[in-house]
């Protein structure tokens, strides 16, 4: 096994791809990790890191004026906005790597995700906005954009700009056309339009410098919602790595739509308070149950016999030619391909979540029966 394995992280190393622990894990699914690092003379490298500081001062007197700024709203509302930047093509960025050898970072393809919510319960967050460099990507040839799960945006320095953010507020104005009145709190960014006229939103802004104590989506939602895109991210890498000759093919493998499926699969699984989901790299667990191939197809194949009206209701089930989970997922690609080149929206969207599936069971370690 350790002979495997460290045929495995040399290759992946050859080929420049970042092997964080987690992704090691991943791979070889042992107890033993440590004793490898020393055996074999790897150290952990910290690529890059950023700190921010706060004046405590200020986040106390926001806390008093908090309480006058929401009397007569009730908490259906108070809402909450912010955006982040995903890079959602950036390998890990931490590699186990022998003490000797020169890290080299690939570049990262950035876009930007807007997220809004409600204050009453956690299950109304959604993700409102995403958009990136290009108006129309290459993988949005044969798309209706206004079909997304997302609404997509674009611009050269693919982030938030006035007009961008003051076109969603006036949208979002109009939404709320109702007989009460509705509070929206933001950062004190200088693309978020403080000084706009809304008719049904109090648009009121944090004190500058406060955010990572005082936005509530930076607390937990945010990092959450990363955690989840890192984790799909992590097993596209491992489906594709045997596959890709180098850093630069395996990136270019994620494209944008790939990206909008991750954002909208991790989103929904949110859960704010969750400890697991704050420690983004070092203890995230992603022990899951697998699901056998058999069952998965007995069930598609039923209720494809259910649906036909010629087949005998005795007819035996024939045997599938799909042999495992890595053939699964290339015949995902090819039904990707068909929705594409059939402009069919709608497929693709439904097809998103099994394909995530599949690389999900690709990158499993099936567990050792016991003697």
């Amino acid at each position: 096994m350790d002979e495997v394995l460290m045929k495995w992280f040399r290759s992946a190393r050859a080929k420049n791809i970042p092997v964080s622990s987690v992704l090691l894990q991943e791979k070889a699914r042992e107890g033993w990790l440590e004793k490898l690092r020393i055996r074999h003379n790897i150290s952990f490298k910290q690529i890059c890191g950023e700190e921010k500081s706060v004046n405590p001062n200020e986040i106390t007197d926001w806390i008093i004026k908090l309480k006058s700024l929401l009397k007569g709203y009730d908490d259906k509302d108070i809402f909450n906005a912010d955006e982040t930047d995903l890079f959602y093509r950036a390998l890990p960025d931490k590699t186990l790597c022998f003490k000797r050898a020169i890290v080299v970072v690939g570049k990262f393809q950035k876009s930007v995700s807007l997220f809004c919510c409600v204050a009453t319960c956690w299950e109304t967050w959604k993700l409102q906005l995403l958009f990136g460099k290009a108006k129309k990507p290459r993988c949005f040839k044969n798309i209706d954009v206004r079909k997304l799960s997302v609404s997509w945006k674009s611009n050269k320095k693919v982030w938030m700009t006035t007009d961008i953010m003051s076109d969603w507020l006036v949208e979002l104005d109009k939404i709320k056309k109702q007989k009460r009145k509705s509070i929206l709190f933001m950062s004190n960014a200088t693309s978020h339009p403080g000084d706009l006229k809304l008719k049904n939103i109090n648009l009121v802004l944090l004190p500058p410098n406060t955010t990572s104590m005082l936005q509530p989506l930076v607390q937990v939602i945010i990092r959450s919602f990363k955690v989840g895109c890192r984790k799909l991210l992590r097993r596209h890498a491992l489906s594709q790595i045997s596959s890709c000759k180098s850093i630069e093919e395996l990136a270019k493998s994620v494209s944008v739509l790939d990206a909008i499926s991750w954002t909208t699969s991790a989103f929904k699984k949110v859960e704010p308070g969750v400890e697991e989901y704050v420690k983004i790299e070092d203890d995230l667990s992603i022990e899951e149950e697998n699901l056998h191939i058999s069952i998965f197809l007995h069930r598609a194949t039923t209720e494809a016999l259910a649906l036909s009206e010629d087949v005998d209701e005795e007819s035996p089930m024939e045997d599938c030619k799909i042999k495992d989970y890595s053939e699964a997922l290339k015949y995902s690609e090819l039904f990707k391909q068909f929705f594409l080149n059939n402009e069919d929206s709608e497929g693709l969207e439904k097809l998103n979540p099994t394909k995530i599936h599949l690389e999900k069971q690709v990158c499993c370690v099936k567990k050792r029966n016991q003697t």
